[in-house]
């Protein structure tokens, strides 16, 4: 069996995380309604994302932020709509996110066109045949309206002065050891 996010199992458990970080964010404010916390997840095969969505469909008050790497399927997607292969896998210090087709992109769209498995079916069943898929306007809103992405190069991993130990005193982030 594995534990990697193609497992329900692992989507689920990183379900938890997201409600775990978000309540040691926001321990036990009053305050109504509760604030939106900005989450960063890897990219990879795009789980973390996956339980991002579910735990926001679930109520909590999370905006999603992926960190890509040059392998940017998912970047392109959410910016562009544009879901592709590239020529190839170019390998990173991040090997996790050394992925050329996420898997979990698959329930990602199934959750954003409200759980139609029609359009899910014949977007991926394009995909796999051509290695390419321009989303649908409707279906690209709603997948570039949730999550930013964090392109290679840019942001604090550039910045020497928010290293883990200073992000969450510059930033009020939280970092679970499962990430680091």
């Amino acid at each position: 069996m594995s534990l990697n996010s193609i497992n329900w199992s692992r989507i689920l458990v990183q379900m938890a995380h997201h409600f775990f970080a978000y309540f040691r964010c926001a321990p036990a404010l009053d305050l109504h309604p509760l604030p939106a916390v900005e989450v960063v997840v890897p990219s990879g095969a795009a789980g973390n994302l996956a339980a991002g969505f579910i735990a926001q469909k679930m109520g909590l008050p999370i905006h999603l932020v992926v960190a890509v790497n040059y392998n940017d399927i998912i970047h392109r997607t959410v910016q562009r709509g544009d879901f592709s292969l590239s020529e190839a896998v170019k390998p990173t210090l991040a090997s996790a996110m050394d992925i050329q087709v996420p898997y979990n992109m698959e329930r990602i769209f199934w959750l954003l066109s409200g759980s139609d498995s029609q359009v899910t079916r014949a977007l991926m069943e394009q995909f796999e045949r051509t290695g390419s898929v321009s989303l649908p306007k409707e279906l690209h809103s709603k997948v570039s309206y949730h999550p930013h992405t964090m392109e290679k190069g840019k942001g604090a991993a550039t910045r020497p002065d928010l290293g883990f130990e200073n992000l969450f005193k510059e930033r009020g982030c939280l970092f679970l050891e499962y990430l680091l």
